[in-house]
């Protein structure tokens, strides 16, 4: 038997050694440390980098150091790469409020205040205007965010399916040309709350990974940020968090992974004009549709200049441990809330706010390592029949 033992123990150890750590042989990271980029990425309306997001958020044990903010409270960024042979990128971002909706006793509410919270994450969606979150709930059909009278971001008014929406937070976008781009799908690949890790403040930390189209040479990440929040009571009180959603990092992986370059970019065709500063939204899907998107402007195109704004965000701390309150002792924004209008089908909108599955680890894998998996599955069966025949012999 302690034959049999050893013979297994050195089988199980060469299995764990034939399954690769690593799946793809190329890596490429974008840490968001520096605005001047280079030339296989350029940013569109995100501030300055800070290098002690940790500090800033009061989280000793912050994932990453370094993280780019949206130049202004509320609206769009975009990062944009010129990168090929990338099979998956995985971004990472941090969220004052989270961008993640959270079962917690009878409703959900944007954020993780328990580890028992994380099997019941859904994705909401942002208005048009940035000035309405909806989500669609397994049990209350569509609802509505409000800021409620005990501190909490809650989707408690009932709503109808919202006609055009992005999904909050994070949208990536591929193209193989650099004029027409379509959105790619990404699944949440981790939450991490600074509440639940010893921070002061109720900041987070998520992942997400999407699955990279074949042939693509450039992608775009979009970061949504609300613009206000209409009150339970009545009202409207508009986001005051100055980097409130922040880019962490962008990592590209792949067996031919590569930068590209924007100095020869693909001619110019007609766009939408819409702009992804802060007066204008760009142009919206609508949820559930095609996954083509409107061509994007000028500003957002392959070929656009690595405009970054100079002016630093030094958001301060947002949310007591007991929720987030900065938006609620601020004067408020005229009471107007400019609702998006309701009438598409709840069954294609659901597509975007649907359940979403948060890996404990992250996981990543490939053909060669589920072949490498089986390889050694039969390898630990072909020496268990030998060591029993030896035995008998």
């Amino acid at each position: 038997m302690k034959s049999i033992a050893a013979h297994l123990c050195a089988v199980l150890c060469g299995v764990v050694l034939l399954c690769p750590v690593k799946a793809y042989a190329a890596v490429l990271i974008d840490d968001f440390a520096d605005v001047r980029g280079d030339d296989w990425h350029s940013y569109q309306n995100l501030g300055s980098p800070s290098l002690t997001v940790g500090a800033e958020m009061g989280w000793p044990g912050a994932p990453d150091a370094s993280a780019m903010p949206l130049s202004g409270a509320g609206g769009t960024a975009s990062a944009l790469y010129a990168v090929s042979g990338a099979q998956t990128v995985e971004v990472a971002l941090y969220s004052a409020f989270s961008t993640l909706a959270l079962r917690r006793a009878d409703r959900y509410e944007l954020g993780l205040f328990s580890d028992s919270d994380r099997s019941s994450a859904l994705k909401p969606l942002i208005s048009e205007d940035g000035r309405a979150l909806y989500l669609s709930t397994p049990d209350a059909g569509w609802r509505e965010l409000r800021y409620t009278a005990d501190y909490r971001y809650a989707f408690v008014e009932p709503a109808g399916a919202p006609s055009r929406a992005y999904p909050y937070g994070l949208s990536v976008y591929a193209s193989s040309d650099g004029k027409s781009f379509s959105q790619v799908s990404c699944s949440a690949a981790g939450l991490r709350s600074a509440l639940l890790e010893g921070g002061d403040y109720a900041y987070y930390y998520e992942t997400y990974r999407c699955a990279v189209p074949s042939g693509t040479r450039f992608l775009r990440l979009d970061l949504r940020e609300v613009r206000s929040f209409s009150l339970e009571g009545g009202g409207t009180q508009g986001n005051l968090t100055p980097g409130s959603l922040r880019f962490a990092q962008a990592r590209f992986e792949g067996d031919s992974v590569q930068k590209g370059s924007f100095s020869a970019p693909p001619d110019e065709s007609g766009s939408s004009g819409s702009s992804t500063g802060g007066g204008s939204d760009p142009d919206v899907q609508r949820p559930g549709g095609s996954a083509e998107e409107d061509e994007p402007s000028e500003e957002r195109s392959a070929s656009s200049s690595k405009a970054v704004s100079s002016s630093r965000s030094s958001p301060p701390p947002s949310a007591s441990k007991s929720a987030p309150k900065s938006s609620s002792s601020a004067s408020s924004e005229p009471s107007v809330q400019e609702k998006v209008s309701a009438a598409e089908s709840s069954a294609s909108s659901a597509a975007l706010g649907g359940a979403i599955e948060l890996e404990r680890e992250p996981v990543v894998g490939t053909a060669q390592a589920k072949k490498a998996v089986v390889g050694g599955v039969y390898i630990v069966a072909a020496l268990i029949l030998l060591a029993f025949a030896a035995r008998k012999k």
